[in-house]
């Protein structure tokens, strides 16, 4: 009795009373005293030993029996070194298995993924995870294992208020001049730090005003960034020149 892979040996005790030289013939399964048997050759055969003197031939039939082996089946992790998700993406493990007895093969994969390999991740889910992947074929099982990183998905900063003092502008006479001041208010929910700047008819967050600058609905728009995402919103006022009849006359 020998397992699939084995070296099969026969080693048979022949002796001649007479001292003939004996010729030594192996036949059916074998057809010398050596046979290497391969994967497929599970199963139960015969192999017949004959003796020959050059008179007389006797021979001897031998039982072999040939347990099957199983082969443990491969696993390879296609995607190992690209795995790179944001929370909110899905995250997929592909794999490549192989199994040289043919067997079914079925993939498991620990939690938090399916049992299709996926995994749709949400916000909060950011962190660095390890997962494993086992290919079974019904008798034994490989194991591999896979680390990736969920990174953390940005949220926009929120702007809590705005607003710009004074609201109204009045500009009466040649030397007159107001500071306007730009009060912004804003917060990032995952306390990235914030920048803020100014576009519009100012680019700061104060800006001196003169007697002379054309009046008018001015507009400053305001943009929050977090370095990632940004946030717009305009802060509007007016701003009132009074006409001079005798500037000149001055």
């Amino acid at each position: 009795e020998f397992d699939e892979g084995d070296l099969i040996k026969l080693n048979p005790d022949i002796y001649d009373e007479d001292g003939d030289e004996i010729v030594v013939i192996y036949s059916g399964f074998m057809d010398s005293r050596k046979y290497q048997s391969g994967y497929d050759d599970a199963g139960e055969y015969v192999v017949t030993i004959r003796a020959d003197d050059g008179k007389v031939i006797v021979m001897e039939n031998v039982k072999l029996v040939i347990n099957d082996v199983n082969r443990e089946p491969t696993l390879t992790l296609l995607n190992m070194n690209d795995l790179s998700v944001t929370e909110g993406e899905v995250v997929e493990i592909l794999v490549e298995s192989n199994d040289l007895d043919g067997d079914e093969i079925v993939f498991q994969y620990s939690a938090p993924f399916d049992t299709n390999g996926k995994w749709q991740t949400k916000k909060g889910d950011a962190g660095e995870y390890s997962v494993e992947v086992t290919a079974n074929d019904g008798t034994t099982s490989v194991t591999e294992s896979i680390e990736f990183v969920v990174d953390k998905l940005n949220t926009a900063p929120t702007i809590l208020s705005l607003g710009v003092s004074p609201q109204y502008v009045e500009l009466k006479k040649p030397g007159d001049k107001v500071t306007l001041s730009i009060s912004v208010e804003a917060e990032d929910i995952d306390g990235d730090e914030l920048t803020v700047s100014y576009s519009g008819f100012m680019n700061s967050a104060s800006k001196t005003v003169k007697y002379g600058e054309k009046g008018g609905l001015k507009t400053v728009t305001v943009t929050v960034s977090d370095g990632t995402d940004s946030v717009t919103k305009d802060v509007t006022f007016d701003m009132n020149n009074w006409p001079c009849f005798d500037c000149q006359l001055k």
